[in-house]
Protein backbone atom coordinates (compact mmCIF):
# COMPACT_ATOMS: atom_id res chain seq x y z
CA UNK A 1 0.00 0.00 0.00
CA UNK A 2 0.94 3.42 -0.61
CA UNK A 3 -0.18 6.42 1.46
CA UNK A 4 -2.08 9.31 -0.39
CA UNK A 5 -2.54 12.60 0.56
CA UNK A 6 -5.75 13.37 -1.44
CA UNK A 7 -9.36 13.49 0.66
CA UNK A 8 -6.73 13.49 4.39
CA UNK A 9 -4.28 10.64 4.56
CA UNK A 10 -5.34 7.21 3.26
CA UNK A 11 -4.13 3.49 2.33
CA UNK A 12 -3.74 3.05 -1.76
CA UNK A 13 -3.22 -0.23 -2.93
CA UNK A 14 -0.37 -0.77 -5.22
CA UNK A 15 0.62 -4.63 -7.15
CA UNK A 16 3.55 -4.92 -7.01
CA UNK A 17 4.90 -8.41 -9.07
CA UNK A 18 8.03 -9.70 -7.96
CA UNK A 19 10.11 -12.95 -8.62
CA UNK A 20 12.53 -14.30 -6.16
CA UNK A 21 13.41 -18.43 -7.66
CA UNK A 22 16.76 -19.21 -8.36
CA UNK A 23 15.49 -21.41 -10.92
CA UNK A 24 14.79 -18.63 -12.40
CA UNK A 25 17.84 -16.78 -12.26
CA UNK A 26 20.42 -19.41 -12.54
CA UNK A 27 18.90 -20.00 -16.41
CA UNK A 28 19.89 -16.31 -18.26
CA UNK A 29 18.03 -17.55 -21.24
CA UNK A 30 14.73 -17.99 -18.50
CA UNK A 31 15.44 -14.93 -17.02
CA UNK A 32 15.35 -13.10 -20.05
CA UNK A 33 12.07 -14.30 -20.87
CA UNK A 34 10.70 -13.20 -17.44
CA UNK A 35 11.96 -9.96 -18.05
CA UNK A 36 10.00 -9.58 -21.21
CA UNK A 37 6.90 -10.67 -19.36
CA UNK A 38 7.36 -7.98 -16.69
CA UNK A 39 8.45 -5.39 -19.96
CA UNK A 40 5.46 -6.64 -21.70
CA UNK A 41 3.13 -5.62 -18.57
CA UNK A 42 4.40 -2.40 -18.28
CA UNK A 43 4.71 -1.60 -22.28
CA UNK A 44 8.50 -0.20 -21.37
CA UNK A 45 11.94 -1.84 -22.79
CA UNK A 46 13.36 -1.68 -19.08
CA UNK A 47 14.46 -4.83 -16.71
CA UNK A 48 15.30 -6.97 -20.13
CA UNK A 49 18.15 -3.91 -20.60
CA UNK A 50 19.72 -4.05 -16.91
CA UNK A 51 19.66 -7.06 -16.80
CA UNK A 52 21.56 -7.98 -19.72
CA UNK A 53 23.87 -5.16 -18.38
CA UNK A 54 24.20 -7.13 -15.01
CA UNK A 55 24.68 -10.14 -16.93
CA UNK A 56 27.32 -8.71 -19.32
CA UNK A 57 29.63 -7.35 -16.63
CA UNK A 58 32.71 -8.45 -15.59
CA UNK A 59 32.21 -8.58 -12.42
CA UNK A 60 31.15 -12.15 -10.32
CA UNK A 61 26.97 -11.50 -9.28
CA UNK A 62 24.02 -12.87 -9.11
CA UNK A 63 20.26 -11.51 -9.62
CA UNK A 64 17.97 -12.58 -6.75
CA UNK A 65 14.75 -10.81 -7.21
CA UNK A 66 12.92 -8.53 -10.25
CA UNK A 67 10.10 -6.85 -9.73
CA UNK A 68 7.83 -3.76 -11.06
CA UNK A 69 4.83 -2.09 -9.99
CA UNK A 70 2.47 -3.34 -12.52
CA UNK A 71 -0.49 -0.71 -11.98
CA UNK A 72 1.76 2.41 -11.75
CA UNK A 73 3.82 2.72 -15.37
CA UNK A 74 6.17 5.31 -14.17
CA UNK A 75 7.31 3.55 -10.80
CA UNK A 76 10.45 2.12 -10.77
CA UNK A 77 11.18 -1.13 -11.43
CA UNK A 78 13.78 -2.70 -8.97
CA UNK A 79 16.61 -5.66 -9.34
CA UNK A 80 18.25 -6.97 -6.70
CA UNK A 81 21.90 -8.58 -6.91
CA UNK A 82 23.81 -10.43 -4.27
CA UNK A 83 27.08 -13.10 -4.01
CA UNK A 84 30.05 -9.67 -5.19
CA UNK A 85 33.28 -8.82 -3.67
CA UNK A 86 32.48 -5.47 -1.86
CA UNK A 87 35.65 -4.10 -3.01
CA UNK A 88 33.86 -4.58 -6.64
CA UNK A 89 31.23 -2.52 -5.78
CA UNK A 90 32.38 0.81 -7.25
CA UNK A 91 33.48 -0.89 -10.83
CA UNK A 92 30.39 -3.01 -11.11
CA UNK A 93 28.35 0.35 -10.40
CA UNK A 94 30.22 2.27 -12.71
CA UNK A 95 29.97 -0.18 -15.25
CA UNK A 96 25.97 -0.45 -14.55
CA UNK A 97 26.61 3.28 -15.58
CA UNK A 98 25.72 4.37 -11.98
CA UNK A 99 27.26 8.28 -10.76
CA UNK A 100 30.15 7.66 -8.41
CA UNK A 101 28.84 8.45 -4.69
CA UNK A 102 32.42 8.20 -2.71
CA UNK A 103 30.27 8.15 0.38
CA UNK A 104 28.34 4.72 -0.68
CA UNK A 105 32.06 3.02 -1.29
CA UNK A 106 33.18 4.59 1.98
CA UNK A 107 30.12 3.29 3.77
CA UNK A 108 29.96 -0.54 2.27
CA UNK A 109 33.70 -0.61 3.99
CA UNK A 110 32.88 0.63 7.34
CA UNK A 111 29.95 -1.57 7.93
CA UNK A 112 31.02 -4.82 5.92
CA UNK A 113 33.03 -6.11 8.96
CA UNK A 114 30.26 -6.08 11.17
CA UNK A 115 27.38 -7.70 8.54
CA UNK A 116 27.66 -11.41 7.34
CA UNK A 117 26.31 -10.15 4.04
CA UNK A 118 25.44 -7.06 1.66
CA UNK A 119 22.88 -6.74 -1.27
CA UNK A 120 21.82 -4.37 -3.42
CA UNK A 121 18.70 -3.09 -4.39
CA UNK A 122 19.17 -0.83 -7.99
CA UNK A 123 15.72 1.32 -8.91
CA UNK A 124 15.53 0.82 -12.81
CA UNK A 125 13.56 3.31 -15.10
CA UNK A 126 11.59 2.53 -17.79
CA UNK A 127 14.21 2.94 -20.11
CA UNK A 128 16.26 0.37 -18.52
CA UNK A 129 18.96 2.97 -16.79
CA UNK A 130 20.19 3.17 -13.24
CA UNK A 131 18.19 5.77 -10.73
CA UNK A 132 20.34 7.73 -8.23
CA UNK A 133 18.97 5.32 -5.41
CA UNK A 134 20.79 2.53 -4.44
CA UNK A 135 19.52 0.31 -1.81
CA UNK A 136 22.34 -1.62 0.52
CA UNK A 137 20.32 -4.43 1.89
CA UNK A 138 22.63 -5.56 5.29
CA UNK A 139 22.25 -9.07 6.73
CA UNK A 140 23.07 -9.99 9.89
CA UNK A 141 23.19 -14.22 10.53
CA UNK A 142 20.93 -14.67 13.55
CA UNK A 143 19.28 -17.95 14.49
CA UNK A 144 17.65 -17.75 17.46
CA UNK A 145 16.27 -14.09 16.69
CA UNK A 146 18.56 -11.72 19.07
CA UNK A 147 18.28 -8.60 18.97
CA UNK A 148 21.70 -7.65 20.54
CA UNK A 149 23.10 -9.33 17.36
CA UNK A 150 21.90 -6.46 15.36
CA UNK A 151 23.74 -4.13 18.01
CA UNK A 152 27.47 -3.45 16.58
CA UNK A 153 25.53 -2.74 12.90
CA UNK A 154 23.33 0.02 14.73
CA UNK A 155 26.04 1.49 16.80
CA UNK A 156 27.94 1.79 13.70
CA UNK A 157 24.94 3.27 12.14
CA UNK A 158 24.14 6.06 14.34
CA UNK A 159 27.63 7.06 14.78
CA UNK A 160 27.52 7.73 11.16
CA UNK A 161 24.74 9.68 11.55
CA UNK A 162 22.75 7.36 9.30
CA UNK A 163 19.66 6.02 11.99
CA UNK A 164 17.50 8.64 13.58
CA UNK A 165 17.50 8.52 17.67
CA UNK A 166 13.74 6.98 17.24
CA UNK A 167 14.72 4.36 15.30
CA UNK A 168 17.77 3.30 17.28
CA UNK A 169 16.01 3.55 20.39
CA UNK A 170 13.55 1.40 19.12
CA UNK A 171 15.67 -1.26 17.07
CA UNK A 172 17.55 -2.05 20.08
CA UNK A 173 14.29 -2.67 22.57
CA UNK A 174 12.88 -4.74 19.98
CA UNK A 175 12.62 -7.74 21.93
CA UNK A 176 13.51 -10.31 18.54
CA UNK A 177 10.24 -12.20 19.49
CA UNK A 178 6.91 -12.37 19.57
CA UNK A 179 4.21 -14.62 20.11
CA UNK A 180 0.58 -13.62 19.58
CA UNK A 181 -1.07 -16.70 21.34
CA UNK A 182 0.20 -15.90 24.22
CA UNK A 183 0.39 -12.10 24.28
CA UNK A 184 -2.23 -9.68 26.05
CA UNK A 185 -4.12 -12.51 27.14
CA UNK A 186 -6.09 -12.83 24.34
CA UNK A 187 -6.51 -16.57 24.01
CA UNK A 188 -9.15 -18.09 25.84
CA UNK A 189 -8.41 -21.61 23.75
CA UNK A 190 -7.45 -24.61 25.91
CA UNK A 191 -6.06 -26.00 23.60
CA UNK A 192 -3.83 -23.31 22.67
CA UNK A 193 -1.47 -24.29 25.46
CA UNK A 194 -0.90 -27.90 23.63
CA UNK A 195 1.51 -26.22 21.10
CA UNK A 196 5.08 -26.35 21.94
CA UNK A 197 6.04 -23.26 19.43
CA UNK A 198 2.78 -21.23 18.40
CA UNK A 199 2.41 -17.62 17.02
CA UNK A 200 3.54 -15.35 14.45
CA UNK A 201 7.62 -15.34 14.96
CA UNK A 202 8.66 -11.81 14.14
CA UNK A 203 12.60 -10.75 14.10
CA UNK A 204 14.61 -8.06 12.19
CA UNK A 205 14.82 -9.67 8.06
CA UNK A 206 17.88 -6.84 7.26
CA UNK A 207 18.43 -3.45 7.61
CA UNK A 208 18.59 -1.43 3.86
CA UNK A 209 20.62 1.99 4.55
CA UNK A 210 20.43 4.28 0.99
CA UNK A 211 22.29 6.68 -1.01
CA UNK A 212 21.42 8.50 -4.13
CA UNK A 213 24.61 9.95 -6.35
CA UNK A 214 25.53 12.52 -4.10
CA UNK A 215 24.01 11.97 -0.55
CA UNK A 216 22.82 9.37 2.41
CA UNK A 217 18.75 9.02 1.84
CA UNK A 218 17.75 7.14 4.53
CA UNK A 219 17.95 3.52 6.90
CA UNK A 220 14.80 1.74 7.20
CA UNK A 221 14.52 -1.77 8.93
CA UNK A 222 12.66 -4.79 7.69
CA UNK A 223 10.71 -7.43 9.63
CA UNK A 224 10.68 -10.71 8.56
CA UNK A 225 7.16 -12.93 9.92
CA UNK A 226 6.69 -17.21 10.23
CA UNK A 227 3.65 -18.53 11.30
CA UNK A 228 5.47 -21.15 13.73
CA UNK A 229 3.72 -24.96 14.32
CA UNK A 230 0.52 -24.66 13.29
CA UNK A 231 -0.62 -26.06 10.08
CA UNK A 232 -3.82 -25.11 8.16
CA UNK A 233 -6.05 -27.36 9.74
CA UNK A 234 -5.08 -26.79 13.41
CA UNK A 235 -5.46 -22.76 12.45
CA UNK A 236 -9.09 -23.68 11.63
CA UNK A 237 -9.02 -25.79 14.99
CA UNK A 238 -8.10 -23.02 17.10
CA UNK A 239 -9.97 -20.19 15.72
CA UNK A 240 -13.55 -22.47 15.96
CA UNK A 241 -12.10 -23.84 19.84
CA UNK A 242 -11.15 -19.89 20.53
CA UNK A 243 -14.64 -18.75 19.07
CA UNK A 244 -16.26 -21.45 20.85
CA UNK A 245 -14.37 -19.96 24.49
CA UNK A 246 -15.62 -16.71 23.78
CA UNK A 247 -19.06 -17.91 23.72
CA UNK A 248 -18.71 -19.49 27.02
CA UNK A 249 -17.32 -16.89 28.63
CA UNK A 250 -20.10 -15.08 27.37
CA UNK A 251 -17.87 -12.43 26.01
CA UNK A 252 -18.88 -9.87 23.32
Amino acid sequence: FDYSTKNGYSLVPRFFLKISNDNVFNQPELLKIICAIFDKLKRKDCLEKCVSRILETKVRTKIFQLGSSIDTPDAPNRVCIKAFNTSDVPFLLKELGWGANSLLFDAIQKISHVLDRIEISLDVDNEGSILPRIGLECHVENPQGLPRNWHPFLNLLKSNGWISADKFESLKRFSGYTNDLYENGIWLSSIAKKHKILGYHRWIHHLKISFNSTDFISAKAYLGLNLRGLTNTSIGTLCNDQIKAIKDNKID
